[in-house]
């Protein structure tokens, strides 16, 4: 027999599940695991964000980037292209 409030209902998808520890708000499905992971993310660069408003904002700072990726063409295409393990918080989109 189960204790009273055993089961939850995750916050993304809304389907009820027994928790496996007093913290778990999400379900053991692999969509709700990705959504999870991008909300974390989502809201640990906000905070980031915030903290470091000047980051990257200067005109020289923008400039320097700029000119780096017009050197560096497809870089970023290609560094996702090899890290696509990494990208999987955001699976969820």
């Amino acid at each position: 027999m189960r204790k009273k409030g055993a089961y939850r209902v995750c916050k993304d998808c809304g389907r009820t599940f027994v928790p496996k520890s007093k913290s778990n708000k999400f379900c053991f499905n692999a969509a709700c695991r990705a959504n999870r992971r991008k909300r974390y993310m989502d809201q640990y660069m906000r905070k980031w964000r915030d903290k470091h408003p000047s980051y990257w904002k200067t005109a020289e700072q923008r400039e320097y980037l700029r000119k780096w990726r017009e050197a560096h063409p497809g870089y970023f295409k290609n560094w996702r292209k090899a890290n696509k393990r990494r990208l999987r918080a955001k699976a969820g989109r």
